[in-house]
């Protein structure tokens, strides 16, 4: 029996986050920028926090279906991104990196509880967050840089460095600690841990929000409600994207894959983007994908009952 657990509206969470974030790092901005030097220390605790919780005995029957493995992580981490760049910059050009950025990123790190709220595939889940996240530190600046074609000047080896700075050192300190830590001391600690993980999120973001509150104020206007629509739109399409493409799996697994590739890792993505692109309509349009990402799994949720339902009754 896996171990997760979750409130009734873990939604709720993410967007409050961001809601009071906004508001900190607006109102108090002499306050919070300074912290902005340790957002590297803050994404490797939200990393190291929820690696804790994975567990690998969950996931070994998963691993014999390594070949779907492999085309999930392709589609994710390649071709979806790919496929991203190509659209937005047709028809969302101001939204191209955007995109670009959040449809490179691996499976967010709450996607095995958002798995459990749909009633999915847990250890599915848990291997997709796993090898998406162990692989975004060489696939993001590839992708980054293949795609971006000299719009923006990346430094592939500096992202590189980061990446494995804030994914593999939390990964791996973290699969230590799991040999000192029962199984019922981590069920115990649960929602110390998701409240610890909320206050390094919002640490975070109001640190990023701070630093670049002056740009960010200037970015509201009239275009950002239809960029809003226009990242509903790019989730929507995925979601259709995603569950077509696995037609060969049953509905519970392909339901899985889909909340997995289109929940992507929104921290990461904000994390890069004021690493690396320090552009505040780029900023701002990574972070507020929050409120498409919300209602979208609001619906998601609802869809995945239904669907599950009819393949119950057949």
């Amino acid at each position: 029996m896996h171990h997760y657990s979750f409130t009734h509206r873990p939604n709720d969470s993410y967007i409050n986050v961001l809601v009071l974030s906004l508001f900190l790092g607006f109102l108090l901005p002499q306050f919070f920028a300074p912290l902005n030097l340790y957002s590297t220390l803050f994404l490797q605790g939200i990393f190291f926090l929820s690696s804790l919780k994975i567990d690998f005995q969950e996931i070994q029957q998963e691993l014999s279906r390594w070949r779907t493995l492999l085309l999930i992580n392709f589609f994710m981490l390649f071709l979806l991104p790919a496929i991203a760049y190509i659209l937005s910059s047709m028809f969302f050009p101001e939204l191209t990196l955007p995109i670009l950025l959040l449809a490179a990123m691996p499976a967010g790190m709450t996607s095995p509880l958002l798995t459990e709220l749909i009633r999915g595939n847990v250890p599915l889940s848990l291997i997709i967050t796993i090898s998406t996240s162990l692989l975004a530190p060489f696939t993001i600046p590839f992708i980054l840089k293949l795609l971006s074609s000299g719009a923006v000047t990346i430094d592939t080896w500096a992202m590189i460095l980061t990446l494995t700075q804030v994914i593999f050192l939390p990964f791996i300190l973290a699969q230590v600690c799991r040999l000192f830590i029962t199984k019922n001391s981590l069920r115990k600690v649960g929602r110390p841990m998701k409240a610890a993980s909320f206050i390094l999120l919002g640490l975070l973001l109001t640190s990023i929000i701070a630093k670049y509150s002056h740009e960010l104020r200037s970015t509201f206007s009239f275009s950002s409600f239809i960029g809003i629509l226009q990242l509903s739109l790019f989730f929507f399409l995925v979601h259709i994207l995603s569950y077509t493409l696995f037609f060969w799996r049953n509905t519970r697994d392909r339901l899985t894959i889909t909340l997995s590739i289109v929940y992507m890792n929104f921290t990461l993505a904000v994390f890069i983007a004021q690493k690396f692109f320090p552009d505040p309509q780029v900023i701002f349009f990574t972070m507020v994908s929050l409120i498409p990402w919300n209602i979208c799994i609001i619906i998601f949720r609802r869809i995945s009952e239904r669907l599950l339902q009819r393949e119950a009754l057949s």
